[in-house]
């Protein structure tokens, strides 16, 4: 079996030994499945140990030796690039035409990376629109307005 998880659920196991998240790390470790991982989550988590909230919490020993497990351990697969993780520009966001070639091809190409996935592998398209998020008080769609 071959699983991706979030980076979060990295921290997590870190963060609180004997944890679910430590858990499944501890049975990765195991080689009880495949773990899918790309060199951008493992910046990311080399990164984010490094915040400020983590300083006394993480020790640098146990990161290092998650992500050198992560690099070199058999039962390991690091993409070189995020493959999976895409963003694709529909025409209209509510084009059920596009969103299912779009799955359709997501689907073809991670089996090519992969091999082959179960029929139900999900793929899950995040439909946000712009004025439906933002930061600092306005919405993406504000900025894109008035940039």
């Amino acid at each position: 079996m071959r699983v991706v998880l979030d980076t979060n659920v990295l921290l997590s196991a870190l963060i609180s030994p004997h944890s679910v998240s430590d858990t499944i790390y501890r049975a990765w470790l195991a080689a009880k499945f495949e773990l899918i991982t790309s060199v951008k989550q493992l910046d990311k988590l080399r990164r984010a140990s490094r915040y400020p909230k983590f300083k006394d919490i993480l020790q640098p020993l146990r990161v290092g030796t998650m992500i050198n497990n992560l690099q070199h351990v058999q039962h390991a697969i690091v993409l070189k690039k995020d493959h999976l993780i895409t963003s694709v520009e529909l025409n209209d966001p509510n084009a059920k035409d596009e969103k299912a070639q779009y799955i359709q091809e997501v689907f073809i190409g991670s089996e090519h990376i992969l091999g082959s996935l179960h029929e139900e592998s999900y793929i899950y398209v995040q439909d946000v629109r712009a004025a439906s998020y933002g930061y600092g008080g306005y919405t993406q769609e504000y900025r894109y307005q008035h940039s």
